[in-house]
């Protein structure tokens, strides 16, 4: 958590060791201790009841690892499914609902991108 640049490139140079530690059954034991391990969330809850985090973080470390995929976007695309999954329960499209994003930072502007690509396609369909 504190030096992400760090964590990702022992993981990359040690994949086949580490990646079993981070991924199966750590996982597991991560989403149950999430908070009390983590201090500043990655991502977002709906609900109470939804506090699985600990999974698209852990799959954010292996699309990272493996894919090659930045950090800042892995989890933006967890976040996008989360929303595209909520309108299913809410109705309507992302274009009937307004976002707020705190600060300015690079995932901020990529979830930004990310969900008016997805308003555009729903546009389109």
């Amino acid at each position: 958590e504190r030096n992400e640049r760090l964590f990702y490139k022992l993981l990359i140079d040690n994949v086949e060791e580490l990646l079993p530690v981070v991924y199966t059954l750590t996982v597991s034991v991560a989403c149950q201790k999430y908070g009390s391990i983590f201090r500043w969330p990655q991502s977002i809850y709906f609900s109470l009841k939804e506090k699985g985090m600990g999974i698209p973080v852990g799959k954010l470390a292996l699309y990272t690892t493996l894919g090659g995929v930045r950090p800042s976007v892995g989890t933006t695309a967890v976040d996008l499914v989360g929303l595209v999954t909520a309108l299913k329960l809410l109705g309507g499209t992302l274009a009937d609902h307004k976002f707020l994003f705190l600060g300015v930072g690079q995932a901020g502007i990529g979830m930004t991108d990310l969900i008016v690509l997805e308003m555009s396609k729903q546009v389109l369909a």
